[in-house]
């Protein structure tokens, strides 16, 4: 009887040490992650003057907006109608407050009907802003962000970034502001982040001393691979830092 008790007793610690090494392991890994805080830098918010487009551009579309602080708000757009001008397809942007015209000079190069115009809170300040998005190049989309200053019933160009990339890269429910190449070498990832009434940028390849950065994803889940030739990190973006993986997940 007291054998049988003693092999109980042996067995449970076994399996005690068993488990407790287990969760060692676990919790060494955890640990061993390569953490990187990734490192901001402001971008400069710049006041859009007043002013009409130059003489030979004729208004082609006009969009009326609303929820961007003020009423009467109205993006007006242009195309060059001299036969002697060398890109017939680019488009001249304005936008319209109150009667006030302010310039945003060329916005696109192909067309009125590639601009493509929203109004929405990007900065989680409670503020909606305008996005202008238009395609500039071969493999490039250009993305303007306007904002309302209220008090001085203005506006200004809180950034103006690469190709936009659209999801939620730290799964906190809210889409995350990021530029990537769009066929460009090296490919990289530019992360926005707005603070203190200013986007702020961090360059992935810069952070990572790598060579190229991109964005992949499976079921609603993204991560960054970013690396030198034939050697491929991958990284998980949460709140300002990069949290380095195993590989790329559910892979």
């Amino acid at each position: 009887m007291k054998t049988r008790l003693y092999a109980v007793m042996l067995i449970s610690i076994l399996l005690t040490l068993f488990l407790t090494g287990c969760a060692t392991v676990q919790t060494e890994v955890a640990s061993n992650e390569r953490i990187i805080e990734l490192e901001f830098v402001p971008e400069t918010v710049v006041a859009i003057e007043p002013g009409e487009p130059k003489t030979g551009w004729e208004r082609v579309r006009s969009v009326g907006l609303s929820g961007l602080g003020s009423d009467g708000v109205l993006v007006h757009l242009y195309m060059n109608t001299e036969e002697t001008y060398m890109s017939p397809n680019e488009v001249w942007g304005a936008v319209e407050v109150q009667g006030l015209m302010y310039n945003l000079g060329i916005i696109g190069s192909y067309g009125i009907d590639d601009v493509a115009l929203e109004v929405k809170d990007v900065t989680g300040d409670g503020r909606s802003e305008l996005l202008i998005t238009a395609t500039a190049g071969a493999s490039y989309r250009e993305r303007r962000i306007i904002g309302y200053d209220q008090e001085n019933n203005s506006l200004v160009m809180l950034l103006t970034m690469g190709t936009p990339w659209e999801g939620d890269l730290d799964g906190d429910g809210r889409e995350d502001i990021v530029a990537v190449s769009a066929g460009s070498i090296p490919q990289y990832v530019w992360i926005y982040r707005f603070a203190q009434g200013r986007f702020e940028r961090s360059d992935v390849t810069l952070a990572t001393g790598n060579l190229y950065a991109f964005i992949d994803g499976r079921d609603g889940m993204f991560w960054i691979e970013s690396g030198k030739p034939n050697e491929p990190q991958y990284f998980r973006y949460e709140s300002g830092t990069l949290i380095q993986l195993q590989g790329p997940p559910g892979k």
